[in-house]
C-alpha cells in the first residue's frame, strides 16, 4: 500500500463532538505547528453548533503559505463516534485514521489503502486521571501528543504552549503536560516511523500572526470595507468602482462562496456589514452610499430566497463605529469644500467602540433579527428615513453644514 508522504505540507481533520472542549486541543496544535515557523491555516467547520453535534477542525500545513481549503484530507483524528463511519470513507487513500482505540474500530471498516492507527486515549486518560470532569478534556490533549510523536514535531513547543495558557494556574497545567506526553509515548512507542507526514522546523511565518478561518472572516466584516469621500459631482467612474469592488462586489464574492456550502447542509448565518449610509444618503459619500444601499439591497433580497432553507442573512448597519475608516479612506481627486466639510465632522459622528458594535451584532443574530442596528446616531438615522423619507435630505444636509 502507498503511504501519502510529506514535510510541511498535508491536511490533518479532527472529527469532535461539539461542547467537548476540543476546540482548545485542536487550536493547541495549529499554534504548535505555527511556531515552529510553518506556515498553518486552521477552519472550523459548524454544521450546528449545538451541543452534543459534530464539529470539525481542519488544519492545512504548507511551507508555501497556501492557506485555501484544498478539498481532501491526508490524516484524521477521529474521535466522534457519530461521524466515524463518514470521517473513514471521506479520508484520501494511502491517508493516516488516527482513533480512540478503547473500542475497537466495527468489522466493517475495512480499507485496505489506509492506515490505522489507534490510540486508546479513553483508557489512557481514566487509568491517569481520577477528576471525572477533567477526563474529556485530557482526552483531547492525548491524541495531541500522539499527534506530535506520528509527526515527528517538536514535544517542548507545546509544553511551552501549555505553560503559558496555564500560567496564571499552574496547577491545570500539570495535568495537561502528562496527558501530552502520555499521547506522545503510546504513539512513539507502538507507530514509530509509521506516518510519513512530518512538520519540521523552519522559518517562513516571518512577522505573521495565526487566525482561523473563521476569525478572518468575522474581521473581515467588521472591518467593513473602506471609503473614498466625494459627491457624484467629483466622483471620477475610476474612484467609484474602486469603491464598489472592495465594499459590494467584496460581499458578493464571499456570500456566492459560503451560501453553497450553507445551503447544502440547511444551515447557516451570512452576516453582511452595510451601514447607516446604505439607509439614508449622506452628502460627500456618493461611492459609498452607493456600495452600501447594494449590499443592503442583495441581503433583503436574500431574505426572501432563503425563507424555509435553514440559512439566514442579516443586514447590519453601523453607524458613528470608533475606527480608522474616515482617516485610512480616500479623498476624491476634485474635492473640493463640500469633502472638506464632511472630513471635519467624522470625528465627531464615529464615538461608538468597535467592541460595543460587535456585542450588538452577536446579540442580534443570537435574537434572530434580520436587521442589526448600532453605533451613534443609527436609530435616530434609520427612523428619520422610515419616518420622513422625503423630508431627510434637508434635515442631514443642514446638520452636515
Amino acid at each position: 500500500m502507498k503511504h501519502l508522504e510529506g514535510v510541511n505540507d498535508f491536511v490533518i481533520r479532527f472529527a469532535n463532538v461539539n461542547g467537548s472542549g476540543s476546540a482548545s486541543a485542536n487550536n493547541l496544535f495549529a499554534k504548535a505547528v505555527f511556531r515552529m515557523g510553518v506556515p498553518v491555516s486552521p477552519k472550523n467547520i459548524f454544521p450546528s453548533n449545538i451541543q452534543g453535534l459534530p464539529t470539525w477542525y481542519e488544519v492545512r500545513v504548507n511551507a508555501q503559505g497556501y492557506v485555501g481549503r484544498r478539498g481532501d484530507v491526508d490524516m484524521v483524528v477521529a474521535v466522534n463516534g457519530q461521524t466515524l463511519r463518514q470521517d473513514y470513507d471521506g479520508l484520501t487513500p494511502g491517508g493516516y485514521f488516527l482513533f480512540d482505540s478503547s473500542k475497537p474500530l466495527p468489522e466493517e471498516f475495512r480499507r485496505d489503502d489506509v492506515t490505522v492507527i489507534g490510540v486508546p486515549m479513553t483508557l489512557l486518560c481514566n487509568e491517569a486521571f481520577d477528576n471525572p470532569k477533567m477526563r474529556p478534556l485530557l482526552k483531547n490533549i492525548i491524541y495531541v501528543g500522539a499527534l506530535a510523536a506520528l509527526l515527528d514535531m517538536e514535544l517542548q513547543v507545546l509544553i511551552d504552549s501549555l505553560t503559558k495558557q496555564f500560567r496564571k494556574n499552574p496547577k491545570l497545567a500539570e495535568p495537561n503536560i502528562q496527558a501530552l506526553q502520555l499521547g506522545y509515548d503510546y504513539a512513539g512507542e507502538h507507530f514509530q516511523g509509521v506516518c510519513k507526514l512530518s512538520v519540521q522546523r523552519c522559518n517562513l511565518v516571518g512577522d505573521s500572526i495565526i487566525m482561523d478561518g473563521n476569525t478572518a472572516v468575522a474581521l473581515g466584516a467588521l472591518y467593513a470595507g473602506a471609503t473614498v469621500v466625494g459627491t457624484v459631482a467629483h466622483l471620477s467612474i475610476e474612484e467609484i468602482e474602486w469603491q464598489l469592488g472592495i465594499n459590494l462586489w467584496g460581499v458578493i464574492y464571499g456570500t456566492k462562496a459560503f451560501l453553497p456550502m450553507m445551503l447544502a447542509q440547511s444551515d447557516g448565518c451570512i452576516v453582511n456589514i452595510s451601514s447607516v449610509f446604505g439607509l439614508v444618503g449622506y452628502p460627500a459619500q456618493g461611492a459609498y452610499n452607493i456600495s452600501k444601499f447594494g449590499v443592503r439591497g442583495l441581503t433583503e433580497c436574500l431574505w426572501n430566497e432563503l425563507e424555509g432553507t435553514g440559512v439566514r442573512a442579516i443586514s447590519v448597519h453601523p453607524g458613528g463605529i470608533k475606527t480608522n475608516i474616515e482617516k485610512a479612506g480616500r479623498r476624491c481627486a476634485a474635492a473640493g469644500e463640500e469633502e472638506a466639510r464632511f472630513s471635519a465632522l467624522a470625528d465627531k459622528l464615529l464615538q461608538t467602540s468597535p467592541d460595543e458594535c460587535a456585542a450588538d451584532i452577536i446579540a442580534g443574530i443570537e435574537r434572530g433579527k434580520k436587521r442589526i442596528i448600532t453605533g451613534n446616531r443609527s436609530s435616530t438615522l434609520f427612523w428619520l428615513s422610515r419616518l420622513m423619507p422625503n423630508a431627510y435630505p434637508a434635515i442631514l444636509k443642514r446638520v452636515a453644514g
